[in-house]
């Protein structure tokens, strides 16, 4: 009787096709990660320039969320968009943040979503704006 060693061709086709499957939906859980971080840290900055804005012109400025933009309505009618790309969603159940010339925010907290990754957005009523992507 002869004794097998090694793996068949069989095998070795199951096991290699396995390990392309796995690395294959890593890559595409990954790839998007970077996309939503990056829009994160400008969402912030959109914010926080907002909040100065009011400020500095005493002007308040309200903003208005949506699934896929974020509108800023200044006080004599301009507007400025902020549109996320196809994958990303804006979750909320605040429709409207303001930005009162007084340095006081509405408060308000949301999410940017794109498949298992999210990044939580948080403004506090003095106009502090975090946000944490896990």
């Amino acid at each position: 009787m002869q004794e097998e060693t090694g793996l068949s061709l069989l095998e070795l086709i199951i096991t290699s096709s396995l390990v392309l499957l796995c690395t294959a939906y890593t890559a595409t859980q990954l790839s998007g990660r970077p996309d939503i971080m990056a829009l994160a840290k400008h969402v912030e900055r959109f914010l926080q320039t907002n909040w100065v804005r009011a400020i500095s012109d005493e002007e308040d400025i309200s903003i208005s969320l949506s699934p896929n933009m974020i509108t800023r309505f200044g006080p004599h009618g301009e507007q400025e968009q902020l549109t996320f790309p196809r994958r990303i969603r804006l979750l909320s159940s605040h429709s409207k943040i303001n930005f009162y010339a007084s340095g006081v925010a509405s408060p308000a907290s949301f999410d940017l979503a794109l498949g298992q990754t999210r990044c939580k957005f948080a403004i506090a009523l003095r106009g502090r704006i975090r946000h944490v992507c896990t």
